[in-house]
């Protein structure tokens, strides 16, 4: 699993979604990758999108946002939709915040899903444009056995097919 993640991110990097030294609000990454009966995302975003600051918090509401932020994210299969006839289960997912106080910090959350039936698994709803209004558009890379493709997930269009 380790060796197609590593795929999938060096596709992101080739993609370019961080900017030199930045990042772009409105805009964040997605890596799929598909193995055997694991399907395991990695998602990458500026706060801002997510939350509407990327700094420290520093009112009790902004605490409260990353909380929320937090809480869905321990909850990964409502923000990231499987076939239901793929059997896939979600483990909560393993999110990293910044500790300092940054300006321009990120999220980074990896999500790992185990999949009963992993032929069915041939898509991905992405929901998170419906939970961050502020979140554009996703740079998508998939790794999945015999496809490898980059696609670019809009409110509009959020399915990644395979």
């Amino acid at each position: 699993m380790k060796k197609t993640i590593c795929a999938a991110a060096m596709l992101l990097a080739a993609g370019g979604v961080h900017a030199a030294g930045g990042h772009q609000h409105g805009l964040a990454t997605l890596s799929v990758a598909v193995e055997g009966k694991a399907l395991e995302l990695e998602f990458e975003s500026p706060l801002e999108n997510l939350v509407g600051f990327e700094r420290a918090p520093r009112t009790d509401k902004e605490r409260q946002a990353l909380q929320t932020l937090k809480e869905r994210f321990a909850q990964p299969q409502a923000l990231f939709v499987t076939p239901p006839e793929a059997g896939c289960r979600a483990a909560p997912a393993e999110v990293e915040l910044p500790q300092g106080g940054g300006e321009h910090a990120d999220l980074h959350a990896v999500v790992r899903f185990e999949c009963a039936t992993p032929a069915a698994l041939r898509s991905l709803d992405v929901r998170l444009f419906d939970a961050y209004p502020r979140l554009k558009k996703v740079k998508a890379q998939l790794a999945a056995p015999g496809r490898q493709t980059g696609v670019l997930l809009t409110g509009r269009k959020s399915r990644l097919d395979w």
